[in-house]
């Protein structure tokens, strides 16, 4: 998938083109904004970060971080990550559509599996197997 194909409100994993500030691979975050330089600079010390990144971009890429497009990400953890079209690698784009969640209760008991399933379908959730 490419750069310029992805929506807000989806979940995505790529490759970036340097681990100097998110790491090599964003996993699993949520696209919240599409936004300008303006904008990014309001969320992000996107300028120092561009500053950062820009020595190991493709030869050839033009220092210009006020042209660029910024993606903003929720990670799984809450954090907020702004990041430039250009620190991405184009190609590595990954919609993710479905997320496995493994959830260990070390103090349940036998009789919390119909609590726990109650729950799960309460909020929609019907393809699930609970392990005891």
């Amino acid at each position: 998938m490419n750069i310029a194909d992805m929506q807000v409100g989806s979940i995505y994993s790529f490759t970036m083109q340097s681990p100097v500030i998110h790491g090599s691979r964003i996993q699993k975050a949520k696209l919240t904004a599409i936004a300008d330089f303006a904008l990014a600079t309001v969320l992000s010390p996107v300028e120092q970060q561009y500053a950062q990144i820009y020595p190991v971009l493709p030869q050839g890429t033009p220092y210009s971080p006020e042209t660029c497009k910024y993606y903003v990400f929720t990670q799984l953890n809450g954090e907020r990550i702004v990041i430039a079209d250009q620190w991405i690698v184009d190609g590595s784009v990954e919609e993710i559509s479905q997320i496995t969640y493994r959830i260990t209760i070390h103090d349940g008991s036998l009789g919390d599996t119909t609590k726990i399933r109650a729950a799960l379908t309460a909020i929609g959730k019907t393809d699930f197997t609970i392990e005891s």
